[in-house]
């Protein structure tokens, strides 16, 4: 899904920068839903910035939000992307199969709004996000300032709130870049205005099952069940011993398989269907600079898809480079406790969709000028601690960037800051050069993770249609580290 360089949207957010852009798939201007009305009100976008705000309606609740920003119903649009790198307000649940374009990346503040059954007054909605990542809401938020009456918590590493609140039953998720204020204050504006309308044609009403829900990040099933085997690489299965609870099945030598990566998680219908022709995929498991949702994503969905033969890459999308234009960056003189973090979380998530210990998770820092010493440096001391948290926990270590800047730094360099520099178990490069091979030459010598060690992306953003289902995808060449 990430790109070898990736143009990002700003994010600043002031009355006339906020954009709006159609999906994938949907040719034209994006219509706002008829369920918004301009008022006289604004909101608060940064200290003595106001933007003008419009009033939102659905199932009975009547939410503020910025009057650029548009709306979209999901039950009248069911291929329409949710997408967090571009500030929108989505209102119902997913489709099963979203047309989400494969390059997208980035989050910035956005709003979901979508029908759930309500476990009582002050009762989080069932289901309850996992992890102890998700904590009582800061920014300002307490119960008492919910009009709606309900409760929101906060997940301040991935950038993300989720929420729940009684009546007719409604779940609330947002995600945010440098903003949570904003978002915050959005929240605090829900309100339950009266009897909810009845459905119509086409529309769901609430607790219908118009698709999936997809709260920001994360599974729409938080199971615990036990994590099928890994498949390792040979230099973490040489180098480490065997490690209580990854299984026993450790599968090498399968060749090259065919993969290809997609932002939404595709339905197990698609999966069953282009197993036909691939083997292999990236899933999304989380982080601050993830640009959608699980979608389809579960720890269910993990273990049918296994069960089917497909061999999967989850990554996680951490903090960028400092000298990008991303949101969430690694801080300066912080890398090495980001790193950490990162990984923390990482195998949080990575739990929660039943992937244990043994288990690949692929850090995605995306193109920077590695002219910049600084800079570089700075990515090479976070990707260092990412690999010993990773191994210190029991877990195979694998970095995604582009082949001239990430993954080619992490090939040149034996130290960082004078410490010795812990090179991945396995590496996913972006080198869109059209050849369907494991070749990284310019940027990769022969001998950087060979023999079973590397995936390569060699095919940026293009449609593919298999068993009457078209996805945006990324194509991928597999012979690294794969969880299955």
């Amino acid at each position: 899904m990430r790109r070898v360089a990736t143009l990002i949207v700003a994010i600043g957010l002031t009355v006339t920068g906020i954009g709006t852009s159609a999906a994938l798939g949907h040719a034209g201007p994006a219509r706002p839903a008829a369920t918004a009305r301009l008022t006289g009100l604004a909101l608060r976008a940064g200290p003595g910035v106001t933007v003008p705000a419009k009033v939102v309606r659905f199932e009975g609740y009547v939410i503020d939000v910025p009057a650029s920003w548009p709306v979209y119903r999901l039950d009248r649009d069911h291929a329409r992307c949710v997408r967090y790198d571009q500030h929108a307000v989505y209102l119902g649940r997913p489709g099963s199969d979203q047309q989400c374009p494969a390059h997208l990346v980035g989050r910035v503040e956005t709003i979901s709004l979508a029908p759930g059954a309500s476990g009582g007054p002050g009762i989080p909605a069932s289901p309850q996000p996992p992890g102890p990542q998700w904590q009582a809401a800061a920014s300002g938020l307490s119960l008492g300032q919910l009009q709606a009456g309900g409760v929101v918590l906060q997940d301040p590493q991935d950038h993300q709130f989720w929420g729940s609140f009684s009546h007719q039953g409604l779940t609330i998720s947002a995600t945010y870049g440098t903003d949570a204020g904003l978002v915050g204050q959005i929240i605090r504006t829900l309100r339950w205005s009266g009897a909810a309308p009845q459905a119509g044609p086409g529309q769901a009403g609430p607790g219908s099952a118009g698709g999936q829900p997809a709260p920001a990040g994360h599974p729409a099933a938080a199971s615990r069940a036990h994590a099928a085997p890994a498949v390792l690489t040979r230099a973490a299965r040489r180098n480490r011993p065997a490690l209580p609870g990854a299984g026993s099945r450790r599968h090498f030598g399968r060749g090259i398989q065919h993969g290809f990566d997609v932002c939404a998680t595709p339905s197990v219908a698609t999966m069953r269907k282009w197993r036909q022709v691939f083997s292999a995929i990236a899933i999304y498991i989380g982080g601050p600079e993830a640009a959608c949702g699980l979608g389809n994503l579960s720890a269910s969905w993990v273990r049918t898809v296994t069960g089917m033969g497909w061999s999967l890459i989850p990554t996680y999308v951490g903090r960028q480079a400092p000298c990008t234009r991303f949101s969430v960056r690694i801080r300066k003189g912080h890398a090495h406790v980001e790193g950490m973090a990162a990984a923390r979380d990482a195998i949080a998530l990575a739990a929660s969709l039943g992937i244990g210990r043994g288990a690949p998770i692929y850090d995605d820092m995306e193109f920077y000028n590695d002219r910049n010493g600084v800079c570089r440096r700075q990515v090479l001391s976070f990707l260092n601690s990412w690999t010993r948290e990773l191994h210190r926990r029991g877990y195979v270590s694998g970095v995604y960037s582009s082949a001239d800047a990430g993954v080619k730094n992490l090939g040149q360099s034996a130290s960082v800051y004078q410490w010795r520099l812990a090179k991945p178990d396995s590496v996913w490069f972006g080198l869109w050069d059209g050849h369907a091979n494991l070749r990284g030459m310019p940027y990769l010598l022969p001998s950087w993770w060979s023999r079973g060690h590397r995936i390569k992306q060699y095919m940026g953003s293009h449609r593919r249609r298999i068993g009457g289902v078209t996805l945006d995808i990324d194509s991928d060449m597999v012979r690294g580290a794969v969880y299955r």
